[in-house]
């Protein structure tokens, strides 16, 4: 019961952390300087294991959510606006051929290729998984400005000295916002978990 009710308030406070940071780091952003510092190169594993590259994608438009496969709210919840702007989308007979839609995980212990495909099954084929190893998603989510911090005593990190000892059902609080890049690698628009339907469309069509 004890462990149940400290699940619940590890729960709100990842969803109050994602809206509120993403509320403010949004706000920051919006600036154009500090817009300009960030930097979308990445260099990672897809949800069928093969290595991709920003530069595989180079020429396309970008959606790119942070985010984890065992987060119980923020997360499932901001994948299902992606897929249902998708879905959006295709039924107006409007192309997202030139548009790519990533998933960019904040729990690389646990999220591998094959965890990512699981979780993302329920959702937009169109989604795609990455995943790595720590360092290097370290080095994203600092050139995007996310925020990751795992449950106290525990590690996202593989081969952390926590991680023979601690409880695999951890939480990790993180940053939760949509980046969205023109064809020309440049930032259209930063949206806040909490963002609405109609919003993200809106800002989605402006890349196609």
């Amino acid at each position: 019961m004890i462990k149940n009710n400290f699940n619940k308030i590890i729960y709100i406070l990842i969803i109050l952390t994602a809206v509120i940071g993403g509320w403010g780091i949004s706000k920051l952003l919006s600036d154009d300087k500090a817009s300009n510092q960030i930097n979308n190169s990445f260099n990672l594993l897809n949800d069928d294991g093969l290595i991709l590259s920003s530069d595989d994608l180079s020429e396309k438009s970008k959606v790119i959510f942070f985010g984890f496969t065992n987060c119980p709210d923020v997360c499932p919840i901001s994948v299902d606006l992606m897929s249902a702007s998708i879905d959006i989308i295709k039924n107006e007979n409007q192309s997202l051929d030139q548009v790519e839609f990533l998933f960019i995980t904040t729990d690389p212990k646990r999220d591998t290729p094959e965890r990512l495909k699981e979780f993302l099954s329920g959702f937009s084929p169109k989604i795609i998984g990455l995943t790595g190893e720590y360092a290097e998603l370290k080095k994203v989510w600092k050139n995007f400005f996310v925020h990751v911090l795992p449950a106290k005593g525990q590690s996202v990190e593989k081969g952390n000295d926590h991680s023979d000892h601690s409880d695999e059902n951890y939480m990790v609080e993180h940053t939760a916002f949509f980046y969205l890049f023109n064809n020309q690698d440049q930032l259209s628009a930063i949206l806040p978990f909490g963002t609405s339907e109609e919003i993200l469309l809106t800002e989605i069509k402006k890349i196609l």
